[in-house]
C-alpha cells in the first residue's frame, strides 16, 4: 500500500508541475490580450467622454 500511495503522490506532483508550466507558457499570451482589450476600452471611453 505505501508504494501505491507514493506512486499516486508522484503522479499528482508531476501533473501539478505540468499544469504550472502550461499556465506559465499561456499566461503571457493572456496578459497581452487583456492589456490590448484594456487599452481599446480606455480609448473608447476617452472618445465617448471627450
Amino acid at each position: 500500500m505505501p508504494k501505491l500511495n507514493d506512486k499516486i503522490a508522484t503522479e499528482n506532483c508531476c501533473g501539478f508541475r505540468l499544469n504550472v508550466t502550461r499556465m506559465v507558457s499561456i499566461y503571457p499570451t493572456i496578459w497581452i490580450v487583456v492589456s490590448a482589450i484594456a487599452a481599446v476600452m480606455a480609448t473608447m471611453i476617452r472618445q465617448v467622454a471627450g
